[in-house]
């Protein structure tokens, strides 16, 4: 059985480029901007679910928050460029758990 979600897929902006040279610690932490229904909150920790396309499953993972709002939050790194997150259904989610993400089905 298979979990519908929604997923996002990040790569930093293109002038984070010229951040990285001026500003190194960008390049370890930048920060991205993820629906607020991406983030899970378990036992006082923020995770989120990355989606390993190849096995097409899912992971959870925790991250840092540098701020949440009602539609929301903000991190501060933990996701890497060109890894997809899933934005929708987390809370039904089980690590190793197979996902079809929306570019899956068919339209």
């Amino acid at each position: 059985n298979y979990e519908r979600t929604g997923s996002i897929e990040w790569y930093p902006p293109e002038s984070s480029r010229e951040m990285d040279r001026l500003y190194p610690s960008a390049i370890d932490q930048p920060e991205l901007e993820l629906p607020a229904s991406a983030v899970q909150d378990v036992e006082g920790k923020a995770r989120i679910w990355v989606i390993d396309t190849q096995q097409q499953s899912v992971q959870p993972r925790d991250v840092t928050l540098v701020s949440r709002d009602a539609s929301r939050v903000v991190l501060n790194g933990g996701v890497q460029p060109g890894e997809r997150v899933v934005s929708a259904g987390v809370n039904s989610l089980k690590p190793g758990q197979k996902v079809k993400t929306d570019e899956d089905s068919p339209r």
